[in-house]
């Protein structure tokens, strides 16, 4: 059975699920299933019931394998270039070794994103999931950010709005174990300017035809502003039950009515409003975005200075006064 030769690796709400769906190339097989990230200790992974402590590094080693991961690939053909989508595993360091032990002449994808922009995206996707992953509000959420990652790696994992902007601490380490020559660095914000060139590249690096395969890049998947969150009221004990039970049947009849994704989505979307409201409704406070942007923007010059390029399309990142990189 094959093994994947290709990983997009991260990071999370900066274009990976997008990629993932343009990339309808002949010699390309994706696995259908996106995120699985197989890489990450399973016991903080799906749930989204509170989990408090470490995860269990040596649990990963004993009930995971290369025969049983290529057994998930079983349905790959005779493609060049096989391949998954998990963006949790940039971020999450044990997972680094793991792929390169069990992958390693494989290729990794990473796409990056303004970093503020991308903490209030995971926000509002977090917050759509329910309480048990995120109750607070953005503000709280980001000032508990430290505390919470300390005393859970579940946490850590899924409510990481700050940390994940920490793009050069991150790379440094994965670095360490995957040569710079197996790595390809994209942003959303270059995909989303020029989608057939960024696609086409991604077909250059994983070693099939740049030039067939193109036709659904440009198409739009799984953005912040199609997100519903939960109504304040809709999460009241009494009603809790309700509004799921009317979630439930409306997303089995919307999948049962339509089967083209994005009409399916905005269905959804519509139905569910009694119970939710639409993430657009909500803003991040300035005083937060400054607090983020003064805080990620030295990591952003660091990484500009790692990677040997710029990233001036991060407009909410600020410049340093009187300075260039950091580095510097």
């Amino acid at each position: 059975m094959p093994l994947p030769n290709f990983v997009i690796v991260g990071e999370r709400k900066s274009g990976t699920t997008a990629l993932c769906h343009w990339m309808a190339h002949p010699d390309v097989y994706m696995h259908p299933r996106e995120d699985m990230n197989y890489f990450i200790e399973d016991e903080i992974l799906v749930t989204t019931t509170w989990r408090d402590g470490p995860a269990d590094p040596q649990r990963w080693d004993r009930t995971h394998s290369a025969e049983q991961y290529a057994s998930v690939f079983a349905e790959a053909g005779a493609q060049r270039a096989i391949g998954e989508k998990s963006a949790d595993l940039f971020f999450w360091r044990p997972a680094h070794e793991r792929l390169v032990r069990l992958l390693p002449e494989a290729k990794f994808i990473v796409l990056l994103r303004d970093p503020v922009k991308r903490a209030w995206s995971h926000y509002l996707d977090e917050l759509a999931k329910g309480d048990g992953r995120e109750s607070l509000s953005f503000d709280a959420a980001v000032a508990a950010e430290a505390e919470r990652s300390a005393r859970s790696a579940y946490a850590r994992l899924h409510l990481s709005y700050r940390a994940r902007g920490y793009y050069d601490e991150v790379m440094r380490d994965f670095l360490t174990h995957v040569a710079r020559e197996r790595l390809l660095v994209l942003t959303l914000e270059q995909m989303s300017a020029a989608p057939r060139e960024t696609l086409q590249a991604v077909y250059r690096f994983i070693g099939v035809d740049p030039d067939v395969g193109l036709e659904l890049a440009g198409t739009r998947h799984n953005e912040a502003g199609d997100t519903n969150v939960p109504r304040r009221w809709a999460r009241w004990p009494v009603v809790r039950p309700i509004a799921g039970a009317y979630h439930n049947l409306s997303a089995s009849l919307i999948e049962r009515l339509l089967s083209d994704p994005v009409r399916r989505q905005r269905a959804k979307n519509a139905a569910y409003m009694p119970f939710q409201q639409s993430g657009k409704r909500l803003k991040m406070s300035e005083a937060t975005r400054d607090d983020l942007s003064r805080d990620l923007t030295p990591h952003v010059r660091a990484l500009e200075e790692m990677l040997g390029r710029e990233f001036p399309e991060w407009t909410h990142t600020a410049p340093q006064p009187n300075a260039g990189h950091a580095a510097r």
